[in-house]
């Protein structure tokens, strides 16, 4: 009965299994093992900057990406994989986050969509700051809205806390997606009878520290860190 009733809980990730083979086969033909382009080079060297062994740094770019980029330098062939693992976690993130909130059905359907978005299989082999950056940002809304859902003060408290977190890192990834702070602003209008002025604290704390280190970081390293943001 023991093993039925973890066969039976297993089950359950099998339709994200066959998703994620169906992904992945989608995929890995078209990795790239050849040269890398000019914006992959430039987060590359980034990286190796960051780590202490490059001396070329472009001080336009988000700094998340290239540091997570450190564990996979060590050869081409990670790098190569780095970004296939980035676009399979976004995969994961939005098949969680729909069956959450809308059931497994619509989770497969959502997932199935984005295996053959012929965009996202583009970048699951460049190392580019789009998906890297969307996982950060379907982790923010899956956290918001489970605030929203959830009636005890400690797990709204550390819901709201842990979106803004993932909010300051989507944008430290790419800098473009401040503008989800628009929609975030109107949900959070939309339910400010929830919402107590208290509960914004630490959450604004997190989101502005890690801003902040990133500008102290750039400033630190260029002496000018306006230069990063225009």
């Amino acid at each position: 009965m023991r093993y039925l009733k973890k066969f039976r809980n297993a089950r359950k990730f099998f339709p994200l299994i066959l998703v994620l083979l169906i992904f992945l086969l989608l995929r890995i033909p078209f990795l790239n093992f050849g040269k890398f382009e000019w914006d992959e080079c430039v987060y590359l060297s980034n990286s190796r900057f960051f780590l202490g062994i490059g001396k070329y740094f472009e001080d336009i770019r988000p700094p998340l990406l290239p540091i997570a980029l450190i564990p996979f330098l060590s050869n081409d062939l990670l790098l190569r994989i780095a970004p296939l693992l980035f676009s399979t976690l976004s995969l994961i993130s939005l098949y969680f986050f729909s069956e959450h909130f809308f059931g497994r059905k619509i989770a497969i359907a959502a997932s199935l969509l984005l295996a053959f978005n012929p965009l996202h299989i583009f970048f699951s082999t460049k190392i580019f700051t789009e998906i890297p950056s969307s996982i950060f940002i379907i982790l923010t809304f899956f956290l918001l809205f489970k605030w929203i859902e959830t009636r005890d003060e400690k797990e709204k408290k550390r819901n709201l806390s842990l979106s803004a977190l993932f909010l300051s890192l989507s944008v430290l990834t790419r800098y473009a997606n401040v503008i989800i702070l628009v929609p975030i602003l109107i949900i959070l209008l939309l339910e400010r009878r929830k919402l107590k002025l208290k509960e914004l604290s630490l959450p604004l704390l997190i989101f502005f520290l890690c801003i902040a280190s990133f500008l102290l970081s750039y400033q630190l390293i260029t002496g000018n860190v306006f230069r990063s943001l225009y």
